[in-house]
């Protein structure tokens, strides 16, 4: 498992060498989605930090302490985190080819249209928002648990086979 802000890094860096900018929003989501796909396909967490249901959409609020300074203009440094060690993690080669992948089919898509998959009816974030109390833990607090995440991914692995083999 990596720091959501190396793997932030790993994406902007793509961006850079392709001159694609990317905003907080683009940094979040990518970030998110790929966790997703890696507990959906590999069965295995990427990042270590967690996600919260906020109101607008699931958040990694380490990481977005970090990029919510750019608004909604594009990132334009790397992403150096008050921990040395997180500025010296590396990817490794199956995990560069992973984000690899994610880049290439999520490389194009604007920021809300990444958001919106985000939210969509059924999605961990709508899971997590549906199912809080009424009362007590405001949005924020509230954890979007790898294993609500893992079985939407892998639910949607399973649509695409069933689909491709129509």
């Amino acid at each position: 498992m990596y720091s959501s802000i190396t793997i932030a890094n790993y994406f902007l860096r793509k961006a850079w060498n392709e001159e694609i900018d990317l905003t907080p929003m683009h940094v979040l989501k990518l970030v998110y989605i790929a966790h997703g796909w890696c507990l959906g396909e590999k069965d295995e967490p990427l990042i270590r930090d967690r996600i919260r249901a906020w109101p607008y959409g699931p958040v990694i609020p380490e990481l977005y302490h970090y990029v919510k300074g750019y608004g909604r203009g594009p990132v334009i440094t790397l992403i150096i985190s008050a921990f040395p060690t997180v500025n010296e993690e590396v990817v490794d080669e199956s995990v560069a080819s992973f984000l690899d992948t994610i880049w290439e089919h999520y490389k194009g898509f604007e920021a809300f249209e990444l958001s919106g998959l985000t939210h969509q009816k059924g999605s961990p974030w709508d899971q997590t928002v549906s199912n809080r109390p009424r009362k007590g833990l405001s949005t924020h607090a509230i954890p979007i648990l790898n294993s609500t995440i893992k079985n939407y991914y892998k639910n949607r692995i399973r649509a695409a086979a069933v689909d491709e083999g129509r």
